[in-house]
């Protein structure tokens, strides 16, 4: 159990300096816009694989793993400098493909909505939908759009 904190704790710093690193500039050239959203050390800490989101085009995300797999040996050098322990880990980079699932995910979930609801339009079964609410209850003419306050002191 402790070995796992460990381990925890041992990737977290390696994400810190990592972003620290491509927040300053790397000066390898093709690195992309990317944001490192994870690192897994081994038990024995001889390797951490670093999980990168890139984001752009296929070539973007090719060239940005590529630079920093070039990068590795500067990075290392600079996570043992913040570190201070026996063993510094090899680093891995790994492409997270995570957040790409998740906006697909989104995007499908949106469009199976839509349809839902252009089925249901069709049917009768919802009303029309009005322009300007965007899904927004939008209270009567002339009612208030708080609910009043039941002790009746208002703040201003």
């Amino acid at each position: 159990m402790a070995e796992r904190k460990r381990n925890v704790r041992v990737g977290e710093s390696i994400r810190e300096v990592l972003a620290e690193q491509l927040v300053r500039g790397l000066k390898t050239p093709g690195v992309g816009f990317c944001t490192i959203t994870g690192v897994d050390v081994t038990p024995d800490l001889r390797e951490a694989r670093v999980f990168v989101s890139v984001y752009g085009s296929e070539a973007e995300m090719k060239s940005t793993m590529d630079a920093l797999g070039r990068a590795s040996g500067y990075l290392r050098h600079e996570v043992a400098k913040a570190l201070r322990t026996k063993v510094i880990p090899l680093i891995q980079f790994k492409q997270d493909i995570s957040v790409e699932r998740g906006a697909r995910m989104s995007l499908a979930i949106t469009q199976a909505r839509a349809a839902d609801e252009k089925l249901a339009r069709d049917r009768g079964d919802l009303p029309a939908k009005t322009e300007g609410t965007h899904g927004q209850d939008t209270a009567a003419p002339g009612t208030p759009d708080r609910a009043p306050n039941p002790a009746g002191n208002e703040k201003k």
